[in-house]
């Protein structure tokens, strides 16, 4: 469920805490008044946060802000109204394509067959 990481992205940044890299470690530390604001649709991440619990104790406030399709999330990251969002494979291969300055992330469960698109930016290469 794409939703997963969100929730463990956006679980992860309550309070102070250490994230591990190979090689490093870091700290964060949200001042007084941080504001999350997640892009979200159909109320999916809200309820999936809110039903589970997952932003209790956080020491900084969610914000979600309702779009009606992936192309208005990106939109949303265009305008800075968001910080984190979640969309389908195409609008997140246009928010690459047209440039914005956006990670895509995918986790999913998928049942069946399923089909994945690696979007990121092509190097800039001579054509002949």
């Amino acid at each position: 469920m794409a939703a997963a990481l969100i929730v463990s992205s956006i679980v992860a940044l309550g309070g102070s805490r250490a994230v591990a890299s190979p090689t490093t470690t870091t700290t964060f530390k949200f001042p007084s008044g941080t504001v999350l604001n997640v892009g979200d649709q159909e109320q999916f991440l809200e309820t999936a946060l809110q039903d589970s619990g997952a932003l209790k104790g956080a020491h900084y406030k969610v914000n979600f802000v309702e779009f009606d399709s992936g192309p208005l999330v990106n939109a949303g990251f265009a305008a800075h109204q968001i910080d984190v969002g979640f969309m389908g494979d195409l609008p997140a291969a246009l928010a690459v394509q047209s440039g914005l300055p956006v990670k895509a992330v995918v986790a999913m469960l998928p049942i069946g067959a399923s089909e994945f698109l690696l979007a990121k930016p092509a190097s800039r290469r001579s054509r002949s």
